[in-house]
């Protein structure tokens, strides 16, 4: 599992910025490992895509990340990045430059039901200490 950047982002100058976008779709990353893991555990079906209508609306948004303390340091925790942060509009604003130089394609905002992927085991036991923790 991984994410995606769009091409704005990877061009955008503020080092920070970037960081921060990453932390960001890190944070779904492990949300959704989180959840493969939780459902195995329990022997529950693995589908996830649960058919959101707007995956780019805030609140739509928070309730698929992680807690960013409980997997990123210190800094990159209190650096978080919201889809409602300011900080976006400064990634944006490189987009009227690329127009026209690179293609547009829409984002895949669903899952592959056939890939097959492996989630680390140094992962799946933080998300089984984590979850051990908050019971």
């Amino acid at each position: 599992m991984g994410v995606q950047l769009p091409a704005q982002t990877a061009l955008h100058s503020n080092e920070s910025h970037v960081r921060a976008l990453l932390v960001h779709e890190f944070a779904h990353s492990f949300y959704y490992m989180t959840e493969i893991v939780n459902r195995a555990d329990r022997g529950l079906p693995l589908s996830l895509w649960d058919g959101l209508s707007d995956p780019f609306n805030d609140a739509n948004d928070r309730a698929k990340l992680v807690n960013p303390f409980d997997w990123f340091c210190k800094q990159d925790a209190e650096a978080f990045m919201y889809h409602s942060d300011h900080r976006l509009n400064e990634i944006d604003k490189d987009l009227p430059e690329l127009r026209g130089e690179l293609p547009v394609v829409p984002p895949r905002l669903d899952f592959n039901v056939t890939a097959r992927f492996c989630i680390e085991e140094g992962i799946v036991a933080h998300i089984r200490r984590l979850r051990e923790a908050a019971s």
